[in-house]
């Protein structure tokens, strides 16, 4: 079984005959970036507005008309399933920051959606 050779035990690089350390390739080590050079990050996570839930079709579309005319958002319906039942589900947004999306939450509960919340 042959041990792996540590560090210390390695000769030293050679160079080309003829050549000296100071004309051996140097390596720079990248500068650290600044707020000014930093490439920007990817977009945020869009947030909405959870609004409710609802067991059907017709009383979400109807919440979502009220509250669309009402707040002036963006409405959006969509599906969950809690167990074997299915819920229509009415989301205001997208907001793609975070001011916007908690604005959007006191319109939406100022309509008379109390139990509005955040969600990704």
């Amino acid at each position: 079984r042959q041990r792996p050779r540590s560090a210390s035990r390695r000769s030293p690089r050679r160079l080309p005959h003829g050549s000296s350390p100071a004309a051996a390739k140097i390596r720079v080590a990248p500068q650290p970036q600044t707020a000014a050079t930093r490439t920007p990050k990817a977009k945020a996570t869009p947030r909405y507005v959870r609004v409710g839930a609802f067991g059907s079709d017709a009383e979400a579309r109807k919440a979502a008309q009220s509250l669309a005319r009402a707040s002036g958002l963006p409405i959006r319906l969509g599906n969950a399933k809690k167990g074997a039942k299915t819920y229509k589900v009415v989301l205001a947004g997208p907001f793609t920051d975070p001011a916007s999306a908690k604005a959007a939450l006191q319109r939406v509960r100022a309509a008379g959606y109390a139990g509005a919340k955040l969600n990704r």
